[in-house]
């Protein structure tokens, strides 16, 4: 047998098996990554979650317990483009955050979850869901 009539390469076979042990490794991956995501998204939220509630509880201090009517009055790190026409709620893509009376809520954009923080003597973190393991899997609350 001569070198050149010798056949080199893979057969149709051996790359069926490689492409279906690829499919196989990647379906098993793409839930854990979306899932790696969106706790990623909530641990954003409530890092923006917080950073608006704690500007909230300095204007209440600085104002004598008064509710700020709008979030432009806040010493937030929040991007003024985001804010909504009245300036009441604020979207940073994921969540939309808006000031009740005595907290402030974060509302999941994909409508999934609530995160709320009540503002006082509490000061309290809470999430709300119509799936009741959400907020334990999402964010350990």
């Amino acid at each position: 047998m001569s070198i050149l009539s010798k056949k080199t390469g893979f057969t149709l076979m051996e790359i069926m098996i490689v492409v279906l042990v690829i499919t196989i490794l990647a379906s098993a991956a793409i839930p854990y990554y979306k899932d790696y995501i969106e706790r990623q998204k909530a641990a954003l939220g409530v890092t923006n979650l917080r950073m608006i509630a704690d500007s909230v509880e300095r204007y209440m201090a600085l104002h004598g317990e008064t509710v700020p009517t709008n979030l432009t009055l806040l010493d937030a790190d929040i991007d003024r483009s985001k804010l909504s026409y009245d300036r009441t709620s604020y979207d940073d893509g994921n969540f939309t955050f808006r000031i009740n009376n005595n907290a402030v809520i974060g509302v999941r954009n994909s409508g999934e979850y609530t995160l709320s923080f009540s503002l006082g003597d509490d000061s309290t973190l809470s999430c709300n869901s119509s799936d009741p393991d959400i907020c334990s899997e999402k964010l350990g609350i």
